[in-house]
């Protein structure tokens, strides 16, 4: 399960790409599924930003 980070302000916009996201990674490496998890969120404020 996914637990967002009350600091994290796009845990509510990315939580149903972080649930593919642990499909992929084992639950051991969260410390990638967060990095990622961040990345795609950045990248998806980034792109609004821009567009």
């Amino acid at each position: 399960t996914y637990c967002p980070t009350p600091s994290h302000p796009f845990s509510g916009a990315g939580e149903e790409r972080d649930e593919r996201v642990e499909v992929i990674f084992s639950p051991s490496s969260m410390v990638l599924k967060l990095a990622g998890s961040i990345l795609s969120d950045l990248g998806r404020f980034l792109g609004n930003c821009f567009r």
